[in-house]
C-alpha cells in the first residue's frame, strides 16, 4: 500500500520542476519541453532531485542511460543551432 505515497510524491516533485508527468501501472513517464540551454539546465535539476527522491525511497531508476543519451542529442541540437 506505500505505492501510492511513493507515486503521489513523485508527481508532486516533478511539477515543481515544470514537468509533466504521466502515470501507468507502475510506470512514470516525465515530458518536458527543451528549447534552450537554461530549459536544460532545469531539467538537470529536476533529474537530479528525482535521484535524491529515489535514494530516500531506497528505490531504483531504470532509465538513467536512456536520460543520458537523450540530454547528449539534446545539448548536440542546442550546440549546432547556436552555431
Amino acid at each position: 500500500m506505500m505505492f501510492p505515497i511513493y507515486i503521489n510524491d513523485l508527481v508532486a516533485l516533478l511539477t515543481q520542476y515544470d514537468i509533466k508527468v504521466k502515470l501507468f501501472a507502475h510506470n512514470a513517464k516525465l515530458y518536458v519541453k527543451i528549447v534552450n540551454g537554461v530549459d536544460i539546465r532545469s531539467l538537470q535539476v529536476a533529474l537530479s532531485a528525482l535521484c535524491n527522491w529515489a535514494a530516500e525511497w531506497q528505490l531504483g531508476i531504470l532509465c538513467v542511460y536512456h536520460i543520458h543519451h537523450l540530454l547528449s542529442l539534446i545539448l548536440q541540437s542546442v550546440y549546432l543551432r547556436s552555431s
